[in-house]
């Protein structure tokens, strides 16, 4: 009997000495809101501003960019050397195109103890992250981006929607561009970047006036038809200030025969609508999309709201 008792305890020892470092092995990220974060994990830690707070402004939340690769690999687990490293902390998305990296909005405040950093745990990759927003004391003034009197503010989502359709291209190429195509935007000034269909960026960038705005892709691209291969541009105009309806636009597509001269073109001319989703509360906003904030009824896109390795 006794030795049976010793048997048992000693396996519940063990048992014990295995479980318990995989039960404490989160990587802790640590945020002050409006500030930068620091992140513990594998008896190691760094700070990092890229990873929070990614809304840049001191406003009762916590916005992060959970790269748990990066975390992994500047805590000195899962790559061999700097060079891997780099290259897990890279977001390979173009801004202002959707980051491939998850952000997660965390209140500053707990909602029964306001006194209490707010804490949140969650698990990405089958690796538990345990998060922390830290209210700061005293907030500094947020500087908002300021739009020209007489321009239209263009940041945010929106959507292209064709309505009428001319093309003089083979059949298959321009097909490959049905709409409705969705349109993020951000301005700085009277200077715009914008990504379409989520994954297409106007590189070359664009303006707007109090008459009208353009966005131009450069001969950026390219798409096959059958053995044929297209390289094509997209020029997006519009009308302003905006109708009743939203704002007028036309959408031109150019396409030419691998490095030739242009051999054809889609045109469609249609509207641009700007996505409005209401809200309430700010938890209506942040628990859809983590960039956006609940402001005069809608939720509206954060500009710049991405992961940043080089902060």
């Amino acid at each position: 009997m006794g030795r049976g008792r010793t048997s048992f305890l000693a396996g519940a020892v063990l048992s014990l000495v295995f479980v318990f470092p995989h039960a404490v092995l989160a990587i802790r990220v640590t945020c002050e809101d409006g500030g930068s974060a620091v992140i513990a994990g594998f008896g190691r830690r760094f700070a990092s501003g890229g990873t929070c707070d990614i809304d840049h402004s001191c406003d009762g939340i916590c916005t992060f960019a959970l790269n748990v690769p990066c975390m992994r690999c500047r805590l000195g687990r899962g790559c061999p050397n700097p060079d891997a490293a780099a290259a897990e902390c890279l977001d390979d998305a173009e801004p202002p195109c959707p980051s491939n990296i998850r952000t997660l909005a965390v209140l500053a405040f707990a909602a029964r103890h306001p006194a209490r950093p707010r804490r949140r745990t969650v698990r990405i990759g089958g690796r538990r992250l345990a998060l922390t927003c830290r209210p700061q004391r005293a907030c500094a003034a947020t500087t908002s981006t300021t739009v020209p009197p007489g321009i239209q503010d263009l940041s945010g989502d929106w959507t292209v929607i064709d309505q009428v359709v001319s093309a003089d291209c083979p059949p298959g190429v321009a097909e490959h561009f049905p709409g409705p195509h969705p349109l993020r935007i951000e301005q700085t000034g009277t200077e715009l970047r914008a990504c379409a269909d989520g994954d297409l960026p106007f590189y070359d960038g664009g303006a707007v006036s109090p008459s009208g705005f353009t966005l131009a892709t450069g001969n950026c691209c390219g798409v096959s038809n059958g053995d044929q291969l297209f390289d094509f541009s997209r020029t997006l105009s519009g009308t302003l200030p905006a109708g009743a309806g939203g704002i007028a636009v036309t959408d031109r597509w150019s396409f030419s025969e691998e490095r030739g001269p242009v051999t054809c073109s889609r045109t469609a001319t249609g509207t641009l609508v700007a996505d409005s989703v209401p809200c309430a509360a700010q938890e209506d906003c942040t628990h859809r999309d983590a960039c956006t904030r609940c402001e005069a009824g809608s939720c509206r896109r954060i500009p710049a709201c991405r992961f940043d390795p080089s902060r």
